[in-house]
């Protein structure tokens, strides 16, 4: 079983890579296509921004008792259906491991317009998924303290 703990330190990660984003997101586009370093280093902190969601993911179901799933798209699922967040959430979340696939093993074949949209709607949703998860790690740590005074 994971500690709770081991999961916010994977947000506390994902957040430095969705900041980085974030900051990159506010060039124009016509930077980014002019700016291939630019573009590498976007791709590169999109990719790890993912694998930190789908990481965390996985140490959350660990955390809460569950076997994590060998499919990232899953985990997103299983905590939509524990209502850590809603099923529509879960299933654009389950999207972005599609995303991190191609920026992974079809890098060759990544269009710009779709790394750079990519990115800024990617800000939002991964800022909002670390959000839902410390509220939810949160209300689990209240429930367990409540638990224990009333020992």
């Amino acid at each position: 079983m994971t500690n709770p703990v081991v999961v916010k330190r994977k947000l506390a990660t994902l957040q430095e890579y969705v900041d980085k984003l974030s900051a990159y997101s506010q060039r124009s586009f016509e930077q980014f296509l002019k700016n291939e370093e630019f573009r590498f280093a976007v791709e590169r902190c999109l990719q790890v921004s993912i694998e930190c969601a789908v990481d965390s993911a996985a140490l959350l179901l660990a955390s809460l008792g569950l076997r994590p799933s060998t499919r990232g798209q899953a985990a997103f699922t299983t905590l939509g259906e524990l209502q850590v967040f809603d099923l529509e959430f879960a299933s654009r979340l389950a999207g972005y491991v599609h995303a991190r696939n191609l920026l992974v093993h079809q890098y060759e074949k990544l269009r710009p317009a779709w790394v750079y949209a990519t990115m800024k709607i990617a800000v939002r949703d991964l800022s909002e998924y670390r959000r839902q998860v410390v509220v939810f790690l949160d209300q689990q740590e209240s429930k367990q303290k409540k638990k224990g005074k009333q020992r």
